[in-house]
């Protein structure tokens, strides 16, 4: 299965990139900052962009079937993003 993670960079991004990783899945992740890109793999593909952006999304989902995010309680810790943000951007046909 191809899947995108946002915040792949992260401490808990990068235990789900590296399980599914383990588990034989294609992996996209997207980062902001490559000095915290720690993770090669066959299977992993880096994106660059922010969670904030949508053209950043749209890149990094396009092809994939699952999209995780482990972004959405950082950003919010930080006020960077109201619940209303969070629901608005819908995505389909991925693929």
């Amino acid at each position: 299965m191809h899947i995108a993670i946002t915040g792949a960079t992260g401490r808990t991004g990068i235990l789900v990139v590296e399980k599914l990783l383990n588990q034989g899945h294609s992996v996209r992740g997207l980062y902001r900052n490559p000095d915290k890109i720690e993770l090669q793999h066959p299977k992993l593909t880096w994106v660059k962009g922010d969670v904030l952006d949508l053209n950043s999304l749209h890149a990094l989902v396009h092809g994939t079937s699952l999209v995780f995010n482990e972004t959405v309680d950082a950003l919010r810790f930080q006020g960077k993003l109201r619940r209303r943000q969070i629901e608005r951007p819908q995505f389909t046909n991925c693929k």
